[in-house]
């Protein structure tokens, strides 16, 4: 018996034989199934080469830019955002305009829009190798500065902050979110471009794509919980982990801290976060001024034709006096003012004197042309500064103090090591203040605002002080009558000056520097070593300055008192 696939039948209608010519149904359908896939395939592999020669023609868009042009994005994103707002909506045109002069390529809108996208994600994807614990390998500094531009730019300041890492899939509505939607919207003038659909047929994806996003907003609110428990655990874990505690003790309090109220979790949450937003803020400002320094100093050495040893010494000494086209520093000019100021004073003006006394009244004149000049200088350069902190970089008028006031100490020093080599208290007083002076001005460059405080309370004396010392010095001399009188007249008065401020002004400034730096406030740009030197410095100073005055109170009473006795047996 014949089965039916061996039975063949060439048309409805009428039977046929079964020759070759007229196969059956069946072996035809199979031959024209190979036969079609045969094509399909020679057609596929046709689309397939045309598209890869197709895109192997097309050079690829990122080759326009180089790492130049990625940071002149970053920076005029960066200043940008500074001049008009770091919260507000970024105007994709005024930006153009304001970045593309910088870029050494002519392109468009969208090509600078995408570009950033890119620099974006490239940033995003180094935050999360950071955030797994892998430490980022910069091989050119140009890597490192485009990824502290974008620090500035992406690391939002005012977004959730847990585990401190940022969390990148909750961004505020007013910064992050206008750039995404920015960033959507050139994917649709894009993808509608390449693909030849309008751009409102191009809308219905990004509406399928924030469907989808509002689809997850549930998702998120359910793990809200577990975002404040991660915040607590992380602040306990940071803040608690170093104290000294036993394993049970941890594991013990951590369990209580999770046991919480929702309310006082999420209290505790909140501060946290908090506080991690003000550290990041605090790095931000860091990377800013970092940026600002070298760019600083980059445009110092490239603008400077003079020889490596000439711009070295260039950068720290950032003011000098040009007499024709000759420039010399602040310090030797006021050093060589101080000398002659001191000649003067001992060859001119107190020739007459005796010779015993005649070194100590040329010191209080260059003292006296010092003080109340620094006292002014000081304060107009610390209060002219628009940042008055401990640590802040010291300014060009505050250096320009610091050299007058080390000009001073330098000329003053010399004069007791010439004529009065065996006073080392005094001697000692000098070097320790120029060593204050000096590192402060060529080391670190910065905490000028609280050595001119400082200084500021040292000198607001010294005409008055300088003035009851020259009245001193001749009141032993009969023909100085004026002389005895005049120094009567200003010790009161004087002592009481000098116990305000030596006794309780000096001690606060000098406690609240102090604490300022313990608490770290100058970490990372005054050295430990350093700052404990200076403090030790003006301690011992103030210690000194206090028992002086505290002496000279002794003296005053104890001659006042001998004076009434005398005249009160005068009178018996």
């Amino acid at each position: 018996m014949a089965t039916p696939t061996e039975l063949g039948f060439s048309s409805p209608g009428g039977g046929g034989d079964d020759s070759d010519d007229n196969p059956p149904q069946k072996r035809t359908s199979k031959r024209t199934a190979s036969e079609t896939a045969t094509e399909e395939e020679t057609k596929k592999k046709k689309k397939k080469k045309t598209k890869h020669n197709t895109k192997m023609a097309s050079p690829p868009s990122n080759r326009i830019w180089n790492e130049e042009d990625e940071l002149s994005i970053l920076k005029g994103l960066v200043d940008f955002r500074a001049k008009t707002g770091l919260e507000s909506k970024i105007d994709w045109d005024a930006f153009y305009c304001y970045v593309k002069g910088s870029i050494h390529v002519k392109v468009s809108k969208c090509q600078l829009m995408s570009k950033t996208r890119k620099l974006k994600k490239k940033f995003l994807d180094q935050m999360e190798k950071i955030d797994q614990g892998n430490d980022p390998h910069f091989t050119r500094s140009s890597e490192t500065e485009a990824f502290g531009y974008s620090m500035m730019i992406w690391r939002k300041i005012d977004a959730e902050y847990t585990n401190g890492v940022m969390d990148k899939a909750h961004q505020s509505e007013s910064g992050e979110e206008v750039f995404e939607e920015d960033e959507e919207v050139a994917l649709i003038d894009k993808g509608a471009a390449k693909s030849g659909k309008s751009p409102h047929e191009a809308v219905v994806v990004v509406d399928k794509i924030t469907t989808k996003k509002n689809g997850t907003a549930g998702k998120e609110s359910d793990d809200d919980d577990d975002d404040v428990l991660c915040a607590v655990r992380d602040a306990f874990e940071t803040t608690m982990m170093s104290q000294g505690l036993s394993d049970y003790q941890k594991k013990l309090q951590l369990e209580k801290l999770m046991n919480l109220g929702t309310g006082k979790r999420r209290e505790l949450s909140n501060e946290w976060k908090a506080l991690c937003v003000e550290e990041l803020k605090l790095n931000i400002n860091k990377l800013r001024f970092s940026a600002k320094l070298a760019e600083a100093a980059n445009d110092d050495y490239s603008s400077s034709s003079s020889s490596s040893i000439v711009s070295w010494v260039e950068i720290p000494i950032s003011m000098s006096i040009n007499i024709g086209e000759i420039s010399i520093p602040d310090l030797p000019i006021f050093f060589s003012m101080f000398l002659t100021i001191y000649l003067i004073a001992y060859f001119i003006v107190f020739r007459n004197w005796k010779p015993q006394i005649r070194p100590e009244a040329s010191s209080c004149l260059i003292s006296i042309f010092h003080g109340s000049p620094a006292v002014f200088l000081a304060t107009r350069a610390v209060f002219s500064s628009s940042e008055r902190s401990f640590a802040s970089a010291n300014t060009a008028a505050q250096n320009t103090v610091l050299d007058f006031s080390v000009a001073y100490f330098l000329t003053d020093l010399f004069h007791y090591i010439v004529f009065n080599p065996n006073d080392v208290l005094f001697i000692g007083h000098h070097v320790a203040t120029l060593f204050v002076f000096l590192t402060c001005r060529f080391l670190v460059f910065h905490g000028a605002c609280a050595i001119l405080g400082l200084l500021i309370l040292a000198e607001v004396t010294s005409a008055c002080q300088n003035a009851w010392t020259l009245a001193g010095a001749r009141k032993n001399d009969p023909e100085s009558r004026l002389a005895v009188k005049v120094y009567d007249l200003l010790s009161p008065p004087f002592y009481a000056f000098y116990s305000i401020v030596r006794g309780v002004l000096g001690p606060l400034f000098f406690g609240k520097m102090v604490a300022f730096y313990a608490r770290g406030g100058a970490h990372g740009v005054i050295p430990n070593w350093l700052w404990i030197s200076w403090a030790i410095v003006v301690g011992t100073a103030i210690t000194v300055s206090i028992l002086w005055i505290w002496n000279l109170w002794i003296e005053l009473f104890s001659e006042r008192k001998a004076n009434k006795i005398r005249v009160d047996k005068k009178i018996r």
